[in-house]
């Protein structure tokens, strides 16, 4: 009988899933709840980038919410940058192919959702909502506008020094 490690378990599901296998599976489930998403969001001063980020198109809810993926177990276990992001966003998930982690390996102040082979994205353990302070959220509304303007026109960019 052949050991697995937890490490390589994922070569034993069937998934050989990427970041940008995640990333786009993401973007399309977003999409199709019409809600603004972009991956490698700047937050903040610090130079930190979210792997995904999405936000609903209303100024009055617009609920951020951050998304780290995963790719192997190793990664996860040598994230320790993860919570910095909490103050940017009022839900964080971490993203992984389905069955890598478990809903008990997350922390309580995250969720967990899985991406299977055929892209589709479930949920497996919902974010707790946190209280998002209204300086990072128009920030960070700010950065998701600029970027989604750069992307699809050409306008000026903003200063970096305003947007914080």
């Amino acid at each position: 009988m052949a050991v697995v490690y937890e490490e390589d378990l994922h070569k034993f599901i069937g998934s050989n899933k990427t970041a940008g296998d995640i990333v786009l599976a993401l973007r399309n489930r977003h999409n199709d709840r019409m809600e603004v998403n972009l991956n490698e969001v700047e937050l903040g001063r610090s130079g930190r980038r979210a792997d995904f980020y999405t936000m609903r198109a209303s100024w009055t809810k617009p609920m951020p919410t951050c998304y780290e993926i995963k790719v192997s177990v190793q990664d996860f276990k040598n994230d320790k940058k993860w919570h910095l992001y909490l103050p940017y966003c009022e839900r964080f998930y971490f993203a992984c192919p389905a069955g890598l982690l478990q809903p008990e390996q997350i922390d309580e102040r995250a969720g967990l959702v899985w991406v299977d082979d055929k892209g589709y994205v479930s949920l497996k353990k919902n974010s707790p909502n946190r209280k998002l302070e209204e300086k990072h959220k128009n920030a960070m509304m700010q950065r998701i506008l600029y970027r989604y303007m750069f992307k699809h026109g050409d306008l000026i960019q903003p200063h970096e020094d305003r947007l914080d």
